[in-house]
């Protein structure tokens, strides 16, 4: 029997806007590679890995997709500031 790793980063997020211009981060978990990364609420992800981050389902998907370990990079908006903030990968718990 095979597994399946699903990667993690534990932050949760919704569309910016009807441009879908980015995900808004609405919570971020205690603990979680995400709060290591330093992503915080109201952060507007822009894009991960340099692929735009204009879709949620896309988003989450490409990084269930990575294996756990691996680091990601984010391009966020904070404040009209462009930062660049890199997750290393969790395993999605079941």
């Amino acid at each position: 029997t095979g597994k399946v790793t699903r990667g993690a980063l534990g932050f949760i997020g919704q569309l910016a806007g009807p441009t879908n211009a980015g995900i808004m981060v609405t919570a971020v978990g205690k603990g979680s590679p995400a709060e290591f990364g330093g992503l915080q609420v109201s952060d507007l992800i822009l894009s991960v890995n340099d692929i735009q981050a204009n879709s949620i389902r896309d988003t989450l998907d490409y990084i269930a997709d990575t294996t756990p370990g691996n680091t990601v990079t984010f391009e966020v908006n904070r404040d009209n500031t462009i930062l660049k903030l890199n997750m290393v990968v969790a395993e999605l718990q079941q």
